[in-house]
């Protein structure tokens, strides 16, 4: 099952109800790219922070390929989305927060997540768009979340980079929305500094992991499961003021994993996604 471990600081938030199953944006059987847009309203969000995960409601699925997918999230003063991908991003840049080559949707659990790492200041709403090109012939169904006003996806099939697509009254998307606030916000508190921690890739099969902290310091390094269970643990050699490893996932199965260092008392953690090598 691929799930987003538990993170004991993040803020998890529900935008929307499930409403009817639609196979946009992984209709795999139907086209071999997609371009799509959700929008979301900065007081559905509620919250601001950095986003660590973004998930998509789940009826329950069998696992499908896709391949080259990327997802960005932008910030946004539009209410609503226009058929030109390019104009609901309101001047903004959008930004890559995960990417794939090759990437197993779908799950029985109720909800789909995609690890990310994006701050979000809550005075804008929020765009999250998924692109992918070329699949194995299967399609991947998710809740829409009613809406019915205004436009609140559009999408293009059969092209992941189109700049002009289509746009409809039926709904964003049912998400569930992790966050790790930065400030006093409505229902969070305020975070203390965490330990630098760098994961690269965020997304393979082995993984470099380094850390600065202080000569001294008590410093632990280790990898966790989707059920909290460590699979891997690192030690820091002596008088060493960056703690360097490398994860090699080659005894785990295939998922998201979270990787937690702990100095001094203070945590930091980064979400990574093994692959079948």
């Amino acid at each position: 099952m691929m799930a987003v471990p538990a993170l004991a600081d993040t803020t998890w938030v529900v935008c929307g109800v499930p409403d009817a199953e639609n196979i946009i944006p992984f209709c795999g059987h139907s086209t071999d790219a997609m371009r799509f847009q959700a929008l979301y309203l900065h007081d559905e969000l509620g919250f601001s922070g950095e986003i660590v995960a973004f998930g998509l409601g789940s009826p329950g699925n069998p696992a499908a390929e896709f391949y080259n997918v990327r997802v960005s999230l932008c910030q946004t003063t539009r209410t609503s989305l226009d058929t030109v991908f390019a104009n609901n991003y309101d001047g903004n840049t959008p930004d890559l927060v995960f990417q794939a080559d090759t990437l197993l949707v779908g799950t029985p659990d109720t909800w789909y997540y995609f690890p990310c790492s994006f701050m979000y200041d809550n005075t804008r709403n929020l765009i999250f768009e998924i692109q992918w090109r070329d699949d194995a012939g299967s399609t991947v169904n998710f809740y829409r979340s009613v809406n019915g006003v205004d436009p609140r996806r559009a999408w293009k099939v059969g092209n992941d980079t189109a700049a002009i697509g289509q746009t409809d009254l039926v709904q964003a998307y049912y998400a569930r929305v992790g966050f790790l606030p930065t400030g006093v916000a409505e229902g969070g508190k305020m975070r203390v500094a965490e330990p630098s921690l760098d994961v690269r890739p965020s997304i393979g099969h082995d993984f470099a992991i380094r850390c600065a902290a202080a000569v001294g310091s008590r410093v632990g390094i280790e990898v966790l499961d989707v059920s909290g269970r460590a699979v891997a643990k690192f030690s820091r050699e002596p008088g060493r003021a960056v703690v360097e490893a490398v994860w090699h996932a080659d005894r785990v199965s295939a998922g998201i994993y979270l990787v937690r260092v702990t100095v001094a008392g203070r945590t930091s953690q980064r979400q990574v996604v093994v692959t079948v090598p």
